[in-house]
This record gives C-alpha cells, structure tokens and sequence, in this order.
C-alpha cells in the first residue's frame, strides 16, 4: 500500500494495480458510466494494441480490487472508519453505510421540540436496473454486507414469500403501465433473475433504501424499500424517539392521479446507462456497483446541499421580512 499499490487479494496477493489505475476506473465508471470490462479492455490495448492475444487477462482480480476499493472509500467517506454513528447518531444503526440527507429534518440533529413538519418519502421502480441469471459467482458476498441501501437478502426473500398478491386491479389510465410492465418482463426472451429495483428517497432526492424487484412494482417491494429507509434512518418498529413513530409519507401516484411528485426520476437519466452491463453481473458484484453508483449520487446531492440551504434560508428571511 506504501507503494501505492492495491493487492487483488490480501491472502494471496499475484496480482496488484496501481493507486492511479483503481482512481482513474472509479471516476470514469462512475461519471462515464463506462463499463468495467470496457475500461479493462482499453488498459489491454495500451499495453500492447497488436498482439491483443499475449497480454495477460487479470480481470476478474481486478473486480475483486475494484469492489474491495470502493468499500474501503465508502468506509472513508461515510466515516465507517472512526465510528462516527456510534458517536453522532445513535438512532441509526451503527454498521450503516450510506450517505444521510442532511437537510431533512430530525429531532436528534438538526431540530428541537415537536415535529412540524414530517419528511416526505418518494419512491419509484426503475426497470432498466434487471438482471439475468447466471451461473457463476453463487459463493460471492457483498462487500457490504446488508448494511448499506439494499436489505439482507435472505430476510428480504422471505418477507415476498410471506406476501399474499394483491387482488386488486389498477384501473387509473396514469398508472395502467404497471400491468404492461409485469408483462413484458415475464415474455422476455431472456429470463430475468430480477426485473429491476426500487428506491425510496428523501424529497431532497437523496437516495435512503433500495430493492430488487422479482416480478412487477408490487406493493410488496415498495413496503420493503420503505421499511428498509427507516430502518437505516432509525424508524425501526422498536424505536420510539420524539415524533419518530409519527412519519408519513407520500406516494408517486395518489389515488385520484392529480398529483404526480416525479423528482425521484431524475436519477434514473444516469442509472439507466448502469443498468446495461449490471444485468450481466451475479449478485453481489451488482448490488455492489448500484451501491457504488448510489453513494456517488448522494455524494453530489450532499456537497451541492449548501447552496439548497442558503437558497432556503434567504426564502426564510424574505418571507419573514414581508410578514412584519
């Protein structure tokens, strides 16, 4: 590491890539949205764009260090590595890994007394996020290992299987889509493992949970995308902090379709590029990349807060300016 060199494997290390490399893949893949085999592929053709065949073919270790290098940044920079959940917010879970919305409102941090007002949750289905089956990586695990926006995969199955479906037929002419989505990903030609993800946020867009959708945008998904939100933001079932258990929220579509809050699509535009090479991927290298892609996201979203912040305080000063 002192050579800034980073192993592809700590127990036995062949194979190791350099500091400049593992940045230089982070931003083109996360900004660029290129591919992983593609950016591998271009280093190939650097070291020699003749005799393609006699260059070595490190690949799949590189993968293995790629991950291993944006667990470790996300350790970093969600402060995982000084604890400091265990310190500043007690009410979430320690191990979580994600990037808090600093501007919505909570009692432990950022407001005193009651609660006013309650933050709104929106939510979406993306199905450009699906993923084939595969064949290999059975034995691969997350990085993260169910403590970042995608829930623990063995208890989030078993919730679905608990589910009864939903007898009930949408009949607003906004929404009908839904049917033709569960359609369409059931006459694929290709049978998909999972037909896409979805993800609750904040109304700050800031990404809070995620998760795979097996069949169409039923409820059940979206009930497990928002238990898994305030479960890392600390409206776990057993906590009761203030107003914590007093929490609304509010959907895309209403009953009466007059309302359509779509501010979470917009950070479909960048992950629908991602869908195109995750859906190749197994299971944990996928859940690994949208955790990546997430956290860079909120990342953005985080350090162009200040601005929203101060736009809102002059909004605050004008008003009361105008009352007196």
């Amino acid at each position: 590491m002192r050579a800034q060199l980073f192993p592809a494997s700590v127990a036995e290390p062949e194979t190791t890539f350099t500091f400049t490399v593992m940045r230089e893949y982070d931003l083109q893949s996360l900004q660029g949205k290129i591919a992983a085999y593609n950016y591998f592929l271009s280093l190939c053709h650097l070291t020699d764009n003749v005799h393609m065949d006699q260059v070595n073919d490190p690949y799949q270790p590189f993968m293995l260090a790629a991950r291993a290098w944006r667990y470790f940044k996300a350790q970093i920079r969600l402060g995982g590595i000084f604890n400091l959940n265990k310190q500043y917010l007690l009410h979430c879970p320690p191990e979580a890994m994600i990037n808090y919305c600093p501007i919505c409102p909570d009692p432990t941090t950022n407001m005193l007394g009651d609660w006013e007002k309650t933050p709104l949750h929106l939510r979406d289905g993306n199905f450009k996020l699906s993923q084939f089956h595969k064949n290999s990586g059975a034995d691969d695990k997350s990085m993260f290992r169910g403590n970042s926006y995608f829930p623990p995969v063995q208890p989030y199955k078993e919730f679905l299987a608990s589910t009864k479906k939903s007898a009930y037929v949408v009949k607003c002419g906004h929404i009908k889509v839904i049917n033709q989505q569960h359609n369409q990903a059931l006459q694929t030609v290709v049978p998909k493992k999972t037909v896409g993800v979805v993800s609750t946020a904040c109304s700050h867009v800031f990404i809070l949970a995620a998760t795979d959708m097996y069949s169409a945008e039923s409820q059940a998904h979206v009930d497990a995308s928002y238990a898994r939100a305030y479960t890392l933001y600390g409206y776990g079932d057993d906590v009761k902090l203030d107003s914590r258990d007093m929490i609304r929220h509010k959907h895309t579509y209403n009953a009466q379709c007059d309302l359509a809050p779509n501010s979470i699509e917009q950070l479909w535009i960048e992950f629908n590029q991602v869908g195109g090479y995750t859906r190749q991927m197994n299971d944990a290298n996928r859940e690994d990349t949208i955790i990546a892609h997430i956290n860079n996201w909120n990342h953005k979203k985080f350090i162009n807060s200040c601005e929203s912040l101060i736009c809102c305080l002059d909004l605050y000063f004008d008003c009361e300016t105008n009352h007196r």
